[in-house]
């Protein structure tokens, strides 16, 4: 029996620990904060032992820390392990040491959930077993207490999880894209793209893996990788490349994309492609690719649309957290667009805004802890009308909107100044905007 501390009981620490009770192992919960939630209680039931910022750990007992994703390597729990040369991984690398199942893994600065519910969908519809797992909600862990040995893991990984992350098991791995994010966290960009980049070492041993990432990111940060490895995207240049809605294979035509494409932005067409890219692996044939993005509808909260009043358009991109993630969304819309923006504040600047948004943009309505500084990064180029809530921001967006414009909430920010995360914003523009109209 080993003695083990799982650093951070959130979702991941929890389910770490629970899997590591039901290995018999004797585990530690650390966590900074004291309040014992329904979910702790239960695992203390099970033998879990609590510890926080003013109890002693007997470190000289520990052979292992468990670190949840949210945790930096600079907290004073972590640091202390590495200064004892204490083993640290994360949740995902726990669970991965214990599975076998052939695997695939999705990372990216935009659109890892689209694109791992969109693998899922296609190898299901091809009559491949398949599990979305990991960052998309359902932690490695957890599935591990009761895993199919016959199907695909489609796992997709943030960087904080890439971290801790060091076993060779993924048949193959896409970058979707790399940019500005987390900035909060990493001390610059190249930092936070090598722990996009470190995916790569986590390939299985087979010769038969194979690594992805976008034509783009891979011309800006190609160094951090070796070869081999396979760009994709819209570029020249591109191993696979997409011209309109015609995709082609080192020149070769390979397919067109299906009409519906014909409306969607071409950060879809990438997503489609880098989903394309690793199914065709487990055999899954091009007529059943197609057809399975026919009948794949996208998770809520990106780039959705709620409905149209008066001749204005609201789209609901809560997911959109990022920099480049309101680029493009705003790309994506038809019409002139009212933009609402703020949030926590991530680190990184506002102003590509004022080039990539010009001519689309007509008015941002500020809201949340980074509205002063949306302004101040932005104030000579648009007009900056800041709210206090929500419920005001769909007001004074409508207020500036006339037939034919968008009214798009894609913050650019994290949500917890406010909400609870992404999802209890997008539900409550959605009201917002039902309410204008006496939808319920």
């Amino acid at each position: 029996m080993k003695m083990i501390c799982v650093l951070g009981l959130g979702k991941s620490g929890l389910a770490a620990a629970e899997w590591l009770l039901a290995q018999r192992h004797a585990v530690i919960g650390f966590d900074d904060k004291k309040k014992l939630t329904e979910d702790i209680e239960r695992l203390v039931a099970l033998g879990l032992k609590i510890c926080n910022a003013s109890d002693e750990i007997d470190w000289g007992s520990l052979d292992l820390m468990v670190v949840s994703p949210g945790i930096p390597s600079d907290h004073p729990v972590y640091k202390r392990a590495l200064e004892r040369k204490i083993e640290v991984i994360g949740e995902a690398e726990l669970a991965l040491r214990s599975l076998s199942q052939r695997a695939v893994a999705i990372t990216g600065t935009n659109g890892k959930t689209t694109v791992t519910l969109l693998i899922e969908h296609i190898l299901k519809a091809a009559g491949i077993k398949a599990r979305a797992l990991g960052n998309i909600g359902e932690p490695l862990c957890l599935y591990a207490l009761q895993s199919d040995p016959e199907e695909v893991l489609v796992i997709e990984l943030s960087s904080f999880q890439i971290e801790t992350l060091s076993s060779r098991v993924f048949d193959a791995a896409v970058i979707l894209n790399i940019t500005p994010d987390h900035l909060d966290r990493y001390a610059s960009m190249e930092e936070y793209a090598g722990s996009k980049c470190a995916l790569q070492k986590c390939l299985g041993i087979r010769k038969k893996s194979h690594f992805f990432i976008q034509n783009q990111a891979a011309q800006t940060y190609g160094h951090l990788l070796f070869e081999p490895y396979i760009t994709f995207g819209t570029q020249e240049g591109s191993c696979w490349h997409i011209e309109g809605n015609r995709v082609t294979c080192n020149q070769s035509p390979e397919w067109e994309f299906p009409q519906l494409f014909e409306k969607l932005g071409l950060h879809d067409k990438e997503n489609a492609l880098a989903a394309w890219l690793l199914c065709r692996m487990y055999g899954v044939s091009r007529e059943q690719f197609l057809n399975a993005l026919e009948t794949f509808q996208k998770p809520p909260h990106r780039i959705e649309f709620v409905c149209e009043i008066d001749g204005i358009c609201y789209y609901d991109d809560s997911k959109g957290t990022n920099i480049d993630a309101v680029v493009r969304a705003v790309s994506a819309m038809k019409g002139n667009v009212v933009l609402i923006a703020g949030g926590v504040d991530k680190g990184a600047s506002y102003l590509p805004w004022a080039h990539f948004l010009k001519g689309k943009v007509k008015s941002i309505i500020t809201l949340g802890q980074a509205a002063s500084k949306i302004k101040e990064d932005l104030g000579k180029f648009f007009e900056i009308v800041h709210v206090d809530s929500l419920a005001e921001a769909v007001v004074a967006a409508t207020d500036k909107a006339v037939k034919g414009d968008v009214v798009l909430l894609s913050p650019g920010c994290s949500s917890y100044d406010m909400f609870e995360n992404y999802a209890h914003r997008g539900q409550e523009f959605k009201c917002c905007v039902y309410n204008l109209s006496g939808i319920t």
